[in-house]
């Protein structure tokens, strides 16, 4: 793969994360500001959806063509994001109760740290994508 199709695939990842992180900070807000959901709680849910919807727009954009397989590709997926699950939660903790940054901004900060961390993994394992090449 080139240099510039890397390029292509990182920015094509980062739409689909970002389309996925609207999803994830708009459940978010809904599970904690309405249902009266504690915010750590709230943003594991959210970021199940999150993930999910990211799954389905990279699967069908950013990597198609790849040997994924659907079921063994969503299973690899899910375990690259339950690593940045972990990473955003105890980012959020830190941030939201050591900080006293608001929760929505914790979030939005922890998303921006995360999609380093697992876009290298998701290329890597579940797409079985070089970096750079």
């Amino acid at each position: 793969m080139s240099y510039f199709k890397s390029i292509k695939r990182f920015v094509g990842y980062n739409v689909a994360a970002g389309i996925a992180s609207l999803f994830d900070i708009f459940i978010l807000w809904f599970l904690t500001e309405f249902a009266g959901i504690f915010y750590l709680i709230s943003a594991t849910i959210s970021f199940i959806i999150g993930t999910s919807v990211n799954y389905i727009i990279s699967r069908v954009w950013v990597f198609k063509g790849t040997k994924a397989r659907l079921f063994g590709g969503f299973i690899s997926f899910a375990l690259v994001g339950i690593s940045s699950l972990i990473l955003t939660i105890l980012l959020m903790a830190f941030l939201v109760e050591i900080t006293g940054i608001y929760y929505l901004i914790a979030r939005i900060i922890s998303l921006v740290i995360t999609v380093f961390w697992s876009y290298t993994l998701v290329s890597l394992i579940t797409f079985k994508q070089p970096l750079l090449k």
